[in-house]
């Protein structure tokens, strides 16, 4: 969506008047620990609403998903402070085995700022503080970032992980944020393990992951993402339209659990089209009926299904039983 993001109940513009100086240059790469998180439990059953029996002779489904364990730092890796700089202006910069725990110094956007092509992020942890940890400037319509094999942990719960377009995660560990990750167009999330989400009070909205529309190409492949807050909140994947359609969205093979709804959707609404989301398994480890209030967002439903909607394969994360769209 740009340079803006909601913190709490505001919506706040980001990167706007940070310090533009690069001191120094990036440093090289040492091993690291492991990130030390505990595994996710194994879920329990539930008597979730809304399902249908499986198909004759299906099993129940035990697949595996990302955990601690298959996410993050390596074991063996040993970490090295981070000297280089906080806002990244060099084309293919790698960053290799890393303790992230400095700020830009600029008083507000203390993060690390992506203004370069292809820079890859892996082997590392960020304990940085901020509203993001790694924000990919939108004003330099070529940056990217690839983040993987690293761990997010900040000291207190900045709005979330990632943000900006043309971004991806690759079996990353993020926990202790407000919002998951804010993928604003062109972004991957996968093999990753998203959880430990950190609600300030009743009312605030958090997400999984959050976007509010006038964006697309995104996919959420293989991932687990369990959004724990029990009260006032949206979805563990919400894809909002306040700022347009949202479109070409794959959300596929994940383990999800949470939220108001699970699947916060907007979808049928600014033109969205092109949401598929398929073969995902739904837990009941927070909420009975998936979510809350279930597990997709009413809006999408099999007679008001947009452009291009597709829902199948998704299944009791349990049971095997067969989830439907709803009617």
């Amino acid at each position: 969506m740009g340079l803006y993001r909601r913190v709490g109940k505001r919506f706040v513009p980001l990167l706007v008047g940070a310090a533009v100086v690069v001191a120094g240059g990036l440093v090289g790469c040492k091993p690291t620990l492991g990130s030390g998180a505990t595994p996710t439990p194994t879920p329990t059953p539930s008597a979730s609403a809304g399902v249908t029996p499986a198909p004759s002779g299906q099993p129940a489904v035990a697949a595996t998903f990302p955990n601690a364990a298959t996410t993050g730092v390596p074991a063996g890796i040993r970490l090295t402070p981070y000297t280089g700089p906080m806002i990244i202006t060099q084309d293919g910069a790698v960053i290799d085995g890393q303790l992230i725990d400095r700020n830009t110094g600029s008083g507000y956007d203390d993060m690390l700022i992506i203004r370069a092509k292809n820079v890859l992020i892996k082997n590392c942890r960020f304990t940085n503080a901020g509203t993001n940890q790694v924000s990919v400037d939108d004003s330099y319509p070529d940056a990217g970032v690839t983040v993987q094999d690293s761990e997010f942990a900040p000291p207190a719960p900045p709005d979330a992980a990632v943000r900006g377009q043309h971004w991806t995660l690759l079996r990353d560990n993020l926990h202790g944020f407000l919002d998951g990750v804010h993928p604003d167009g062109d972004n991957r999330i996968q093999d990753s393990y998203i959880h430990d989400f950190v609600q300030p009070a009743a009312g605030e909205h958090v997400d999984g992951s959050q976007t509010l529309g006038g964006t697309g190409n995104i996919t959420f492949e293989h991932n687990t993402i369990i959004f724990e807050p029990t009260h006032d909140m949206a979805g563990a994947i919400q894809f909002g339209t306040e700022y347009g359609s949202t479109h070409d969205v794959t959300i596929d093979d994940n383990l999800l659990a949470g939220g108001a709804f699970t699947i916060y959707s907007s979808y049928g609404h600014a033109g969205s089209f092109n949401i598929r989301v398929t073969n995902n398994h739904f837990s009941s480890r927070v909420f009975p009926d998936y979510g809350a209030d279930g597990y997709l967002y009413p809006g999408w439903t099999k007679t008001s299904n947009a452009p291009g909607g597709v829902w199948s394969g998704n299944v009791d994360a349990d049971t095997g039983v067969v989830i439907p769209l709803p009617d």
